[in-house]
């Protein structure tokens, strides 16, 4: 499956972890926001996810931001609160509730767009993909993790190669 939509969400993780840093994480996440920016992509921001941008982003996340609005690269979305839902009626422990009702307004802004999330965070991705098992719906978003497929996610959006099955929200 390739992906051909026109926006993905990047978590505020992506921000914080795109300093200059040589680091793995750092450079792939870096890398990412940078290949978005030279191929035109569109990214979505919800209200909360944005706010969490101006606390956490490095300076280069938030040269990057700035360049993405000037270029009108930025979609606002307002998405409808609906993953909250899914959560309670999902079969995990509190522990993995509060994971994932941290992250659930990432999941509604992924599902208002082109259900395409880049975050580092795996608990979070592990946590969704158990609550996909009580809602169709989660298991059409992707969510790739920039700090281990950097190059395999910038070749996916430069180059609509196809997307690995694994990055979809399913329970293995």
């Amino acid at each position: 499956m390739k992906f051909n939509g026109e926006s993905i969400v990047v978590d505020a993780d992506v921000a914080r972890a795109s300093g200059v840093s040589e680091h793995p994480s750092s450079k792939n996440s870096r890398d990412l926001l940078q290949t978005l920016l030279r191929i035109k992509h569109k990214v979505g921001f919800c209200p909360i996810l944005l706010d969490e941008w101006k606390k956490h982003r490095s300076l280069f996340a938030k040269q990057w931001l700035t360049s993405m609005t000037a270029r009108k690269l930025v979609v606002r979305l307002s998405p409808p609160p609906i993953v909250r839902a899914y959560i309670d009626a999902a079969e995990i422990t509190e522990a993995q509730r509060e994971i994932a009702n941290k992250d659930a307004h990432i999941v509604d802004a992924a599902l208002a767009s082109d259900k395409f999330i880049a975050s580092n965070d795996k608990k979070a991705r592990d946590v969704f993909c158990r609550v996909a098992d009580s809602s169709g719906s989660l298991c059409t978003v992707i969510w790739a993790i920039p700090s281990e497929d950097g190059e395999q996610i910038s070749a996916i959006l430069s180059d609509g190669n196809d997307i690995p099955p694994g990055w979809k929200l399913m329970h293995v």
